[in-house]
């Protein structure tokens, strides 16, 4: 199966408070039919779950006013979200280990195409 046919279609919703080149990440994923969109906040975020259902959350552990953990945890305990993948990305993340409530962690390097290429690579999976 082609990617494109792979990734048509699905949603995902990215967390993040303009830390990554919005234009970039989205022309790159839509190409490819992946309907992307942004929060730049956490209750913006919770506001977008109401009215899609993405098949991933990929959400910045770096940003304001947001504890990307207990973002993810709260999600993960509702019924209504736990199926979501949850995805952590930052500049560095070292060599943490994947811990809940996560589903993974990307270390962009400050890259977007690290980002891109990890978004992918769940999309995939």
């Amino acid at each position: 199966m082609k990617r494109e046919e792979m990734l048509s279609a699905k949603q995902i919703l990215i967390v993040e408070n303009g830390s990554i080149n919005r234009d970039m990440v989205s022309g790159v994923l839509q190409k490819d039919g992946v309907v992307v969109r942004y929060a730049n906040n956490m209750d913006a975020a919770l506001f977008a779950l109401v009215k899609t259902n993405p098949f991933l959350i990929v959400v910045d552990m770096v940003l304001p006013k947001l504890n990307a953990h207990s973002f993810s945890d709260s999600l993960k305990n509702d019924i209504n979200t736990n199926h979501i993948k949850i995805v952590a990305f930052a500049k560095q993340l070292f060599t943490l280990p994947i811990v809940k409530p996560f589903d993974g962690l990307i270390s962009t390097e400050g890259k977007e195409e690290v980002l891109i290429n990890g978004i992918i690579s769940y999309l995939e999976n």
